[in-house]
């Protein structure tokens, strides 16, 4: 998934794009859904993206677990 747009300086502090996030993990469920995969991740999108977890969270309840994608996130 891609959804960053350039890297975090002063001028971009959160390079990560919300929206584009979104579409990338929903078209990831849809794949997901059609071959029965599971999804397994890293904490995305909150570190050099500058993201907040708190709303990645959110999205991978919303668009992943909600709609019947097991999901399993590492913290490492």
């Amino acid at each position: 998934m891609v959804a960053q747009k350039g890297v975090r300086t002063q001028n971009n502090p959160v390079p990560l794009r919300y929206g584009a996030l979104a579409l990338c993990m929903y078209k990831t469920m849809l794949l997901a859904r059609t071959l029965g995969f599971d999804i397994a991740c890293p904490k995305f999108g909150c570190g050099l993206a500058g993201g907040n977890w708190e709303v990645i969270r959110s999205m991978i309840d919303e668009i992943w677990e909600d709609n019947g994608i097991e999901t399993k996130v590492y913290y490492i």
